[in-house]
C-alpha cells in the first residue's frame, strides 16, 4: 500500500492506493496554517490508513522542497523551514518521501500519454505559475528546485517574473473576471500574448518533445490552445519546432496519481532522490 498526500493551502486530500495505481480509500482535511496543528492533523488522519504498515507515504507540497524534506517555503502557505519529512519519519515505520505538487502532477501526466516521451513539461497554470520537467517519465533530480513560474522575463512592463503577469491571479486583475467567465477571443489572445513569453524562453531551452497544460486556467485549454500554438509559431525562430501541446488529462487527480509513481519510482531508481 502506497498513502498519497495531496497538500493545498484550503485542504488537504489523503489517498491509499493497493495495486496498481487504483485508489481504495480517500479522506479530506482542512488544511491548518500553523505547522504542529497541520502535523498533529495529519498524523492522526494517516493513522486511518494505517501508515505503519505502508510501502510508503508521499507528500506534495505548494512549495519549495529541500533534497532533506524540508519545506523552505510555500506560495499559499506560511510554512519556513519546516522539517515535515523528518517529522513524519520519526512517527511512522515507513518511507516518507516529499515533492512540489506542481512536479508530481507533471509526472502522472506524463505517464498517462499514450506514447511517455523523453522530455515532458507540465506547466500548471492557476493562482500562480508551476512546472514540472519530466524525463523518460522520471522526475530528474538535477531539475527538482526548478520554477519556471519564476522565471525573470522582459515585457512592456520592465522585467517581471512570468507568474505575476500570466497566471490566473494576473487575468483577475488584468480583466476582472475569472478564466471561466472569458468567451471572447480577443480577450483570451492578450492572455495567449503574455503566456507565450514565459513559454519562448521554456521551448528552445529544454526542447520539450510534449508540453501539458493543465490547473484552473489549463481547463480552458480549448478556448486558447490554438491561439497559443499560432503564437508560438509566429514567434519562434524557424529552426525551433513548437512542440506537441496539449491539455492535461485528470487536472483533478494528477497530484495523487503523481505520489503513486514517484513512490514507486524511489524503489526501481538508484539515482533518485527525496
Amino acid at each position: 500500500m502506497i498513502i498519497a498526500v495531496d497538500v493545498g493551502g484550503t485542504k488537504t486530500l489523503v489517498g491509499s492506493f493497493q495495486g496498481e495505481r487504483q485508489v481504495v480509500n480517500e479522506e479530506r482535511f482542512p488544511t491548518p496554517h500553523d505547522e504542529r496543528a497541520f502535523l498533529r492533523q495529519l498524523q492522526a488522519t494517516l493513522q486511518h490508513f494505517d501508515a505503519n504498515n505502508a510501502q510508503a507515504i508521499c507528500i506534495a507540497v505548494p512549495g519549495i522542497i529541500n533534497r532533506d524534506g524540508t519545506v523552505l517555503r510555500c506560495a499559499n502557505l506560511p510554512w519556513v523551514n519546516f522539517p515535515l519529512q523528518k517529522l513524519l519519519t520519526a512517527a511512522f515505520g515507513c518511507p516518507i518521501f516529499i515533492n512540489n505538487d506542481a512536479r508530481l502532477a507533471g509526472l502522472a501526466e506524463a505517464n498517462s500519454l499514450p506514447e511517455i516521451p523523453p522530455l515532458c513539461v507540465y506547466v500548471t497554470v492557476s493562482t500562480g505559475i508551476g512546472t514540472g520537467i519530466i524525463t523518460h517519465g522520471r522526475l530528474d533530480p538535477a531539475l527538482a528546485n526548478s520554477e519556471g513560474g519564476h522565471m525573470i522575463l522582459q515585457t512592456s512592463g520592465g522585467f517581471r517574473g512570468w507568474e505575476t503577469f500570466a497566471s490566473g491571479h494576473a487575468i483577475r486583475d488584468e480583466f476582472g473576471k475569472l478564466a471561466a467567465d472569458i468567451h471572447d477571443q480577443t480577450d483570451w489572445q492578450i492572455i495567449v500574448d503574455e503566456l507565450a513569453i514565459g513559454f519562448q524562453a521554456l521551448i528552445p531551452l529544454l526542447q520539450p518533445d510534449v508540453i501539458v497544460i493543465g490547473g484552473s486556467v489549463g481547463m480552458y485549454f480549448e478556448r486558447f490552445g490554438s491561439l497559443l500554438v499560432e503564437t508560438l509559431t509566429h514567434r519562434l525562430t524557424s529552426y525551433i519546432d513548437v512542440p506537441q501541446i496539449v491539455q492535461a488529462k485528470h487536472p483533478d487527480e494528477a497530484v495523487v496519481y503523481g505520489c503513486y509513481y514517484y513512490a514507486t519510482h524511489q524503489g526501481t531508481d538508484s539515482t533518485a532522490s527525496r
